[in-house]
């Protein structure tokens, strides 16, 4: 790697399936100066929702947490942990909690381990901002993570006497 012999390589293959196919995501990490270490990975196998997350950081940098979609295997979203003074923040585990759509990070510094909670959902938008509570307007909200399973979804409208059905899209 541009002729640094101490550089290092680092391969990681993540394996994910979604309506019975199989995919695989390989991760390579360069030379040493841009070396990423991967530090956690975890799966949210929710039907119909399929996301990805790693946990990877460079050496003098805290960690990123990276969230993919398994079934296109585009990037949805990065979020970075803190430093706090000169120590940075690393993730060291991931877990999916299934029923409550939460993500799971162990983080650590040198004098602490803290467990962080994330949503494995987000709305992005809704539009318009205000509407009226006599109906006939077409509110959408955009956002990723959603289920398949929502049964019957609704949007209520402030005393909940205005709920009105709704449609749900996943973007």
């Amino acid at each position: 790697e541009g002729g640094n012999s101490n550089a290092s390589v680092t391969n990681t293959v993540v394996q994910t399936q979604e309506n019975g196919l199989s995919r695989s995501v390989g991760l390579r990490s360069g030379s040493a100066a841009s070396a990423l270490t991967v530090t956690a990975a975890a799966v949210d196998e929710t039907p119909g929702v399929g996301l990805l997350f790693l946990a990877m950081h460079a050496a003098d940098e805290p960690s990123r947490l990276y969230k993919w979609r398994t079934g296109t295997f585009v990037l949805t979203g990065v979020a970075t942990l803190a430093t706090v003074g000169a120590e940075h923040e690393r993730c060291t585990g991931l877990r999916v909690v299934g029923s409550g759509r939460e993500l799971q990070l162990t983080v650590v510094t040198s004098s602490s381990v803290t467990v962080r909670s994330l949503n494995t959902f987000g709305v992005r938008s809704v539009v318009p901002s205000v509407v009226d509570g006599a109906g006939g307007t077409v509110v959408t909200v955009t956002g990723e993570g959603f289920t398949t399973d929502l049964g019957e979804p609704s949007c209520d409208f402030g005393d909940g006497a205005a709920a009105v059905p709704a449609t749900v899209l996943d973007n």
